[in-house]
């Protein structure tokens, strides 16, 4: 384990050049050495303090990459090239709660592609896209003549996800990390030229995080939950399942939904459970976890609902769709079915990473999130960067994403039937 008192006099040798760095402006292109000082040693420090995946990590490992880090951080270079090597030394950690941010970054390199590709099975096809020499099912070989793999393996460094899935998923997402101009040589051997900025990808922003729809009028219900982003989208999911309480079968797809903010859905739980259902059990052994204990062990049932918690609102059978998108509250939503075998999961495995985390700012565009408590499956299996795998593993083929057709719901309604 780090110690937290050591790491706290690394900052405090520090501390005095570097008292302005909080007031860094969030347009600057440039940091002095006294800021790169201040926030390379306030992100380890931190690590130390509230980080609590150490189980597959070595100290002298996790040291000696620091070292190399501050190799690259303390000689005069630009914010960009600061940025980076701060996300490279997070990232090392694999753990998508884990990671570090700057907004300037994304300003300034992040803009939209006007597509969106990822791997299925083993090529890197096109599954969104607003530019016109670019079609949905498109296949990518290479990137400024250099192939995918190759493209991937350099930019994976700067990927803070759990496993290699979650990676991959987010290559595309994470533009800062292509060039402004590239061109993308396809498997069919037309070459697409990409402009940043020329083309957004509207079909990234759903109309809403969630929609609901009858299949089948009074016997088959559809609901879409696109993002758990606070009490309002619990709310509106709540309201469909009150409106569809009495169908005979209900299909909850959470595909694409990458989690949220606020708090865990509970009630939202509660409304298509007919029975108790366990939590995770979670652990933290860092002095100033979350919740203000020093130790949280959780692995009970929820037996004692709150009394606006009502319990199984809808009783018919259930189905929920999942991939590999689905990750933090989403999976926190979707563990207890899987525990309880409440529903029928259809689909591929989850990302794997949900916690607890302490989040904080510099006060120039940079930020700071740490997983801070450890989250495994209510007997005990563990959950970080494994997943949560569906009952029935079906995985869309390219000629299914290029004619739009989608297996998954068209089994998930089969089932029910």
């Amino acid at each position: 384990m780090h110690a937290f008192w050591q790491t706290c006099s690394v900052v405090s040798m520090v501390a005095l050049l570097a008292l302005h760095a909080a007031g860094q402006s969030t347009s600057s292109s440039q940091l002095s050495q006294a800021d790169r000082i201040y926030i390379a040693s306030k992100v380890y420090s931190s690590l130390q303090v509230y980080f609590d995946h150490w189980e597959d990590k070595k100290d002298e490992d996790f040291d000696k990459g620091y070292k190399e880090y501050l190799s690259r951080i303390l000689p005069d270079i630009d914010r960009k090239e600061f940025d980076l090597q701060t996300i490279s030394f997070v990232a090392q950690l694999h753990n998508g709660h884990t990671w570090f941010d700057d907004r300037w970054l994304d300003d300034t390199f992040g803009g939209a592609l006007g597509f969106y590709a990822k791997p299925v099975r083993g090529e890197w096809v096109v599954i969104r896209s607003q530019v016109p020499q670019l079609q949905v099912g498109d296949s990518i070989v290479a990137i400024n003549s250099q192939p995918m793999e190759q493209f991937f393996e350099q930019k994976r460094a700067y990927l803070s996800d759990s496993n290699e899935r979650a990676e991959r998923g987010d290559l595309f997402a994470t533009t800062y990390l292509l060039p402004q101009r590239f061109v993308i040589a396809l498997s069919d051997g037309r070459e697409v030229n990409i402009i940043r900025g020329q083309a957004a990808d509207e079909s990234q922003r759903p109309e809403g995080s969630v929609s609901g729809r009858w299949l089948e009028p009074e016997r088959l219900a559809y609901i879409k939950i696109a993002s758990f982003g606070g009490i309002e989208v619990e709310a509106a999911a709540l309201k469909m399942v009150q409106e569809f309480r009495d169908a005979q079968g209900m299909i909850i797809d959470l595909r694409g939904n990458p989690g949220g903010y606020g708090r865990s859905p509970l009630q939202l739980q509660a409304a298509l459970m007919t029975g108790p259902f366990r939590s995770w059990h979670e652990s933290s052994g860092r002095i100033s976890a979350p919740r203000g204990r020093s130790e949280i062990v959780s692995d009970e049932l929820w037996e004692r609902l709150e009394a606006d918690m009502p319990l199984g609102i809808y009783k018919g059978r259930l189905v929920i769709l999942i991939d590999g998108v689905c990750a933090s509250f989403c999976e926190d939503f979707l563990m207890p079915f899987k525990d309880n075998h409440r529903a029928t999961l259809i689909g591929q495995t989850t990302a794997g990473t949900f916690s607890y985390t302490y989040y904080f700012e510099f006060g120039n565009g940079m930020r700071m999130n740490i997983a801070a408590t450890r989250e495994s499956f209510p007997d005990g299996a563990r959950f970080e960067g494994v997943g949560i795998s569906p009952d029935l593993e079906i995985e869309p083929s390219i000629d299914d994403i290029r004619s739009h057709k989608d297996p998954v719901l068209v089994k998930a309604i089969e089932v029910l039937r």
